[in-house]
């Protein structure tokens, strides 16, 4: 059992190791209906189970911002009209807030530090366990099926290693808007896979990736004329916090302002969306529609006008605030049972063993630090950041969060160690209300996981240590 693993599953009395995952038919159930997964995470479906597989990760999508968690517009009608056919997970994390570091742990089953891909500048040159043992596509390419990778990130590179067991990779890099152009590829690619191969196909459209540039659906949730700047001009975002400052004295209008700016984050999803359609149409084409599982969710998040430390912010890659890391997960497939699942914690780091396990795909490589967590969800999910010091040339520990189903504790490195604070997200869903630690029902046991895990991190790469 790795590190994580180990981590991970002392936070659980009694529990072991995972059992040997394989799907199976939920013997309570009808007959007609079969179940994949279980008894942690689980689909049901009515008849025939899915084989395939196309992962819809949209870059940089904000969780609050789909209707299924709050979101104030319908930014994904093309799903939300097969809402019966949708299965929701609401606790799905990333462990790092920015595409390299998430993908990375998402492809290979690693944590950050063993691929110590975590970093812009920080890929340190003695990572020879990037992306290794194997990778999600090694995994299904093995298991017989045809793979493909099809990104508008082109951080996404074989130089990379995120071509690793793919069978066709393909970069769409048409600005500012490439998810018409990847469903388009998607299309083409389709017509190549022979009708009795299944496929595993990861797409990551980049349309929220860049915010305010505008868009097709320009108008449909915000008048430009109520945004503080102008749409595809340079500066905006300082703009905006001009703009928000003045109404420091009208907390109303300021909110205003907020969803207003949100709002064409709002309106670059729907062309994600509209891609989405068109995905499925080639799916329907082909007649695979019914033979494949889509699974909707991102690297990370984003933070759009949010209030953080006395300023407006608009970032990712550099923090862990639940906007970057809690991120979707949403399964689709026209036979599939309908439901919401709110209380099995999924972290991206468990996928290939977890949609290995749902499919009955083997070969996953032992000694990885996800989990199948069809088998057991787990107990509480990290996510970390790490920052790069250029004079030095090292990389560092920034901060770590550990999550629980209802709370947080984040440990910040500040003069060589750490300083633990705690958030309920019952009362405090963004974490703008420091707590004691000790204030959280569950607090201090965990402080104490965040502890270990960040001493297993340091162990394992000096990389991860805080300085």
């Amino acid at each position: 059992m790795s590190w994580l693993v180990a981590s991970i599953f002392a936070a659980c009395d009694g529990v072991d190791e995972a059992p040997a995952p394989r799907p199976h038919v939920d013997s309570a159930a009808p007959a007609d209906l079969v179940t994949l997964g279980g008894p942690g995470l689980a689909l049901t479906f009515e008849g025939e189970a899915p084989k395939s597989v196309i992962v819809y990760q949209v870059d940089t999508l904000r969780r609050d911002r789909l209707p299924w968690h709050g979101g104030p517009h319908d930014t994904y009608p093309t799903l939300t009209a097969m809402d019966e056919h949708l299965v929701v997970v609401d606790l799905n994390f990333t462990v790092g807030s920015w595409t390299i570091p998430s993908s990375a742990s998402q492809f290979s089953g690693l944590d950050q530090p063993r691929t110590r891909m975590v970093t812009s500048s920080g890929r340190a040159v003695d990572s020879g366990a990037v992306l290794g043992p194997g990778t999600v596509n090694e995994v299904f390419q093995a298991a017989g099926y045809s793979t493909a990778l099809i990104t508008g990130n082109g951080l996404l590179s074989e130089e990379n290693g995120f071509w690793q067991g793919v069978d066709h990779a393909e970069v769409v890099l048409e600005e500012p808007y490439n998810s018409g152009q990847l469903a388009r590829a998607t299309e083409a690619w389709l017509g190549t896979v022979s009708p009795e191969t299944p496929f595993y196909l990861h797409l990551q459209p980049m349309d929220a990736h860049e915010p305010f540039n505008g868009t097709d659906f320009v108008g449909t949730f915000v008048d430009p004329a109520d945004l503080p700047f102008e749409l595809t001009t340079p500066g905006q975002i300082a703009k905006a916090r001009l703009a928000l400052d003045a109404l420091a004295d009208d907390p109303v209008a300021q909110a205003a302002m907020v969803e207003a700016i949100r709002s064409t984050y709002d309106e670059e999803l729907l062309q994600t969306d509209r891609a989405l359609s068109e995905i499925f149409a080639s799916l329907v084409a082909n007649g695979r529609l019914e033979d494949t599982l889509l699974i909707l969710t991102a690297d990370h998040g984003e933070v759009i006008a949010d209030r953080v430390n006395d300023e407006w912010r608009f970032e990712h890659s550099d923090s862990v605030r639940p906007e970057l890391v809690h991120i979707p997960l949403v399964f689709y497939n026209p036979r599939l049972v309908g439901e919401r699942i709110d209380d099995c914690i999924v972290q991206n780091v468990d996928w290939m063993p977890t949609i290995a396990g749902m499919l009955g795909v083997g070969g996953v490589p032992p000694g990885i630090d996800g989990a199948d967590v069809t088998q057991t969800c787990r107990p509480w999910a990290v996510s970390a950041t790490y920052a790069w010091n250029a004079q030095t040339g090292e990389n560092a520990m920034d901060a770590a969060v550990v999550y629980n189903s209802t709370s947080a504790v984040r440990g910040s490195c500040r003069d060589g160690g750490y300083r633990f604070t705690g958030y309920d997200h019952l009362t405090d869903p963004t974490e703008l209300q420091p707590l004691e630690v000790g204030a959280l029902p569950h607090g201090p046991a965990m402080q104490t996981h965040l502890e270990e895990y960040l001493q297993r991190a340091a162990d394992t790469w000096a990389g991860a240590s805080c300085r």
